[in-house]
């Protein structure tokens, strides 16, 4: 509750004069004496007031600007701290970006040997790898020869098999040494560069010029006499009569060898040709004990037949045989 205040009342005359210069204004206060202790006037007492409102007001704002003096003084102290701490974490950092710089350019230029280092092996794989694929085609070369060299011996092999071989001779080649041999198979005979081959089937003329043909051979031609007399050495009776490639089957009287030789040779025996009941076109020899064996019969008939043709030549080397 506030406190009664007795207010005085300050009255002015209104047409009071302005005091003059040096003259004191007079302020006339009506008070009242009853002999008791005089009693504030209003404004004295709203003064009073007045300046107490205010005292405790600029007491108020002192002690709160000290209590916030305190805290700014505390805050401001744990700022300094905390700049003070990150001033010590700066300096901290910096040196750990120094570290970490000189450990940067360290592997900078450990990044650079690697490089350098990386050029190189890329360089030297290259280079291996040029080197390993022309080893390797060599390789693949050697293993290819060495393939053929064997396909080729084994080929030798095989066509040598079931076979014989004449005349041979050595060969100085360039580089090496080659054999170069005559050869027969087996079942053939060997006779002044010319394998013979006398049948056990019999067969008509026909068929045995056939079988010949099909063996790379012709019913042979008889050019000399030491091959007529060779041929009549190989009959082993005088049951034995033999086909050979002489015939007048195109025209009667024009006899022809079948390897289209122009031969005038003959070893006809006496009174042959003589074309009996005109059907007797082919040759035959027999063994008559005379070189003149040669017989004119029916092409028709079964015989035993005589095949010749060149011998092969074969042609050994490092490398395989050739024929």
């Amino acid at each position: 509750m506030e406190p009664e205040v007795t207010y005085a009342e300050l009255k002015f005359p209104p047409t009071a004069p302005p005091p003059r210069k040096g003259q004191a204004a007079v302020v006339r206060t009506a008070v009242t004496t009853t002999g008791k202790t005089p009693v504030p006037s209003p404004a004295s007492t709203k003064l009073v007031w007045t300046l107490a409102i205010l005292t405790l007001m600029l007491l108020v704002l002192v002690i709160t600007l000290s209590i916030l003096s305190v805290r700014w003084s505390s805050q401001l102290q744990e700022r300094t701290a905390e700049v003070m701490q990150y001033s010590a974490n700066a300096t901290l950092l910096s040196e750990e970006v120094m570290y970490f710089s000189k450990k940067w350019d360290t592997a900078q230029q450990n990044l650079t040997q690697l490089l350098a280092e990386y050029d190189t092996m890329t360089w030297l794989y290259q280079n291996l790898s040029v080197s390993f694929q022309n080893t390797n085609e060599t390789l693949q070369g050697m293993l290819e020869q060495q393939r053929q060299a064997e396909e080729h011996w084994t080929q030798m092999w095989q066509w040598l098999q079931g076979r014989n071989l004449f005349q041979c001779s050595r060969e100085d080649m360039s580089g090496y040494t080659a054999i170069r041999c005559r050869s027969c198979k087996e079942e053939w005979t060997f006779q002044n560069l010319h394998c013979y081959y006398f049948s056990e089937e019999v067969q008509n003329w026909w068929i045995s010029r056939q079988w010949c043909m099909s063996h790379k051979s012709q019913l042979v031609s008889v050019n000399s006499r030491e091959e007529q007399v060779f041929i009549n050495g190989r009959s082993r009776n005088s049951d034995d009569t033999f086909w050979i490639g002489y015939s007048d089957y195109q025209k009667e009287g024009q006899w022809l060898w079948e390897d289209g030789s122009s031969n005038i040779l003959n070893f006809w025996k006496r009174r042959e040709p003589d074309n009996y009941k005109g059907v007797e076109n082919c040759a035959t020899t027999e063994q008559t004990g005379s070189v003149f064996s040669w017989n004119d019969d029916n092409c028709m008939r079964r015989l035993r037949y005589i095949c010749e043709k060149d011998t092969d030549e074969v042609f050994f080397n490092s490398t395989g045989v050739f024929s």
